[in-house]
């Protein structure tokens, strides 16, 4: 998590795992959701080149549409 957002966090509890067909792209991945306390550290964007920007949202309040590991957790 540091290593991409700049937050040092405690894993509470695992939350889901997805597995994900990206036919176009043809590539295949597999996501581990788990759910998080941030310890400490500022949250920004590590790696600009494939990360625009970081926005909080409530769960079932996620902006659309969706990347493909969210729609199918």
């Amino acid at each position: 998590m540091r290593e991409e957002t700049g937050l040092n966090v405690k894993v509470v509890d695992f939350f889901a795992v997805t597995n994900n067909i990206f036919r176009k792209e043809k590539r295949h991945s597999i996501t581990l959701f788990f759910i998080c306390w941030i310890r400490s550290g500022k949250l920004r964007v590590m790696e600009p080149e494939k990360c625009e920007r970081f926005e909080w949202f409530g769960w079932k309040r996620l902006p659309k549409p969706l990347f493909l590991p969210e729609r199918t957790c």
